[in-house]
């Protein structure tokens, strides 16, 4: 499909860009219960549809159909669409990888934009340092009662508002 879509756009002339396959390891139990998917045919066609999340709007939409079909869904499965976000998120702002050790989450972007990035560490709440390196990257310090995915996404939302300002 992602084949088919980058040939449309360049038949019509637009610009296809690089896409990034972003990998997220935080420490949160994201994932579909067999308790509450019971059939596993459904469950994996319902990671298929969540791996394919790509705004708010799919969220939420994904969000009401599990309500729908299976009832409210528990904590681990309102986490699993939080991280199917943030990783569209981080996708879109180019990021490899958000890898969480301990309370530090490794922010690994494909391009570095230290001016973004410096008004991004000035943000309340977030303690962002970069880590020089051949490829630079950067380190979130969380607190103790900090929702990384939270601060994960006000981040990369403001990335792509930074972003679009520079543009």
């Amino acid at each position: 499909i992602k084949l088919l879509n980058e040939a449309v756009l360049e038949e019509k002339g637009e610009k296809v860009e690089e896409s990034v396959d972003t990998t997220v390891s935080l420490n949160i139990n994201a994932y579909l219960p067999d308790s509450y998917v019971t059939n596993a045919a459904q469950r994996m066609s319902l990671y298929k549809k969540i791996a394919h999340v790509r705004n708010e709007s799919d969220t939420e939409d994904l969000y009401e159909e599990l309500c729908d079909r299976y009832g409210e869904p528990p904590e681990p499965v309102l986490f699993l669409l939080d991280v199917s976000l943030l990783r569209a998120l981080a996708q879109r702002c180019k990021v490899l990888s958000l890898t969480q050790e301990g309370r530090q989450v490794s922010i690994r972007p494909t391009e570095f934009d230290l001016e973004i990035w410096q008004e991004i560490s000035e943000m309340p709440g977030v303690k962002l340092r970069v880590v020089v390196a051949e490829e630079p990257y950067l380190v979130l310090s969380l607190r103790e009662k900090d929702d990384p995915l939270a601060i994960l996404c006000e981040i990369f939302k403001k990335y792509l508002k930074l972003l679009g300002n520079k543009g």
